[in-house]
């Protein structure tokens, strides 16, 4: 799987502050995520949940996937978002 292999890749370089790129790769859910990630692409995949996001993250681009989360309360994306997030597109 493209991503496991992408996610291993973004761990051997091991900078947190390095975009780890997870778009455009069909994804329907995201795979276990490193807990040291700040950065994250998702954008252009299939995604219809964002679940086990970890804490450091600080970055967020879902772009164009099945998420509907323009449709959350600010107090619904807080509750699946972690509390650190300081951007998000959607």
């Amino acid at each position: 799987m493209e991503a496991l292999i992408r996610i291993e890749e973004w761990k051997i370089v091991n900078d947190t502050t390095r975009i780890l790129d997870l778009k455009n790769l069909n994804l329907e859910e995201l795979p276990l995520l490193p807990n040291n990630l700040e950065k994250l692409d998702c954008s252009n995949n299939y995604l219809i949940s964002l679940i086990n996001l970890p804490a450091s993250l600080k970055f967020l681009n879902c772009s164009n996937n099945n998420l509907k989360l323009e449709l959350l309360s600010e107090n619904e994306l807080k509750r699946i978002l972690p509390a650190g997030i300081q951007r998000i597109f959607y």
